[in-house]
């Protein structure tokens, strides 16, 4: 706690001579009005930063102008990957259809009473003989 006092009458100490050096009269404001001098100062730093302003704005027009570029080819590279693809799978379900219309037909020549179906399967059981001629 004494340090915090001791910090509070150094800046007590330091602040009242600076203090003392700033004597306003009733009339005058501790804000200066801009002297003519300084006024052609700001405008010159406003020509300055309109400049500058404009500068980074087609700077920064560029970097978005390369960007929209670059997006287009991107966009039109998975474009034609997107429709090799495609093609790829039209070629393989023609190709399916094909073999599934394959196999139906050699399912349809199959002699159905061979087969037996135990569950969703159907099983081929090999008997020499009916079981009612077994003695």
């Amino acid at each position: 706690m004494l340090k915090y006092f001791l910090y509070a009458i150094i800046a007590l100490a330091l602040w009242e001579p600076h203090a003392q050096g700033q004597h306003f009269s009733q009339g005058q404001s501790p804000v200066a009005l801009p002297q003519p001098m300084l006024a052609g100062q700001i405008a010159a730093h406003q020509q300055q930063w309109f400049t500058y302003t404009s500068i980074k704005e087609a700077e920064t027009q560029k970097k978005i102008d390369k960007l929209d570029s670059l997006i287009e080819h991107q966009l039109r590279a998975v474009q034609i990957k997107m429709g090799i693809e495609l093609q790829a799978l039209r070629n393989l379900m023609q190709y399916t259809s094909e073999e599934h219309q394959e196999k139906m037909k050699a399912f349809q020549r199959i002699n159905q009473s061979l087969f037996e179906q135990i569950g969703s399967r159907l099983f081929y059981i090999e008997r020499k003989q009916p079981y009612h001629d077994i003695k």
